[in-house]
């Protein structure tokens, strides 16, 4: 996937289903998260796992946004992060 596809396709998936601060019926405020696309991107890049990828979007949370606890959803949002890297699918048969 080319870079800027990626970034987009990050972007998505912090706005539309990570989402902490719910801007994403706000589409003003869609450009919230931006700050957080590269390192993510990087983390993906490097082959992090689930866990690495929770435990950077609940630093996030809890460290630089100030969140008492991370959501309850991270595991749904660190799959869909993972799945961006997954070769896509062929049909042989």
């Amino acid at each position: 996937m080319k870079h800027a596809a990626l970034r987009i396709k990050v972007r998505n998936i912090l706005v539309f289903r990570w989402d902490p601060c719910a801007v994403q019926a706000i589409p003003q405020a869609h450009n919230e998260y931006d700050g957080y696309v590269s390192g993510i991107i990087r983390l993906l890049e490097g082959g992090s796992d689930h866990h690495r990828l929770t435990q950077h979007l609940t630093r996030l949370e809890c460290q630089e946004m100030g969140f008492a606890t991370p959501s309850a959803h991270l595991d749904q949002v660190a799959n869909a992060l993972l799945d961006l890297m997954s070769p896509p699918a062929t049909d042989e048969g």
